[in-house]
């Protein structure tokens, strides 16, 4: 931001502040939800993340049986 001369820049930050709060009030409740007392891993539905990040990464279940 200091190269850019944003540094200063009261737009900009206005800007990344209201961004932020924007992604913290997603974020958090996720977060806190794995403070729980009686949290476990698996009561989370991550199977839609899991499949993204496999189509993302090239790996299907066939090539993993096959290595």
């Amino acid at each position: 931001m200091k190269r850019d001369k944003q540094l200063t820049n009261f737009k900009t930050w206005r800007n990344f502040f209201k961004f932020a709060s924007k992604q913290y009030k997603v974020l958090i409740p996720r977060f806190l939800e794995y403070y729980r007392f009686d949290f476990h891993p698996n009561q989370t539905d991550e199977k839609a993340l899991v499949a993204a990040t496999k189509v993302k990464l090239g790996i299907n279940d066939r090539s993993l049986l096959l290595s």
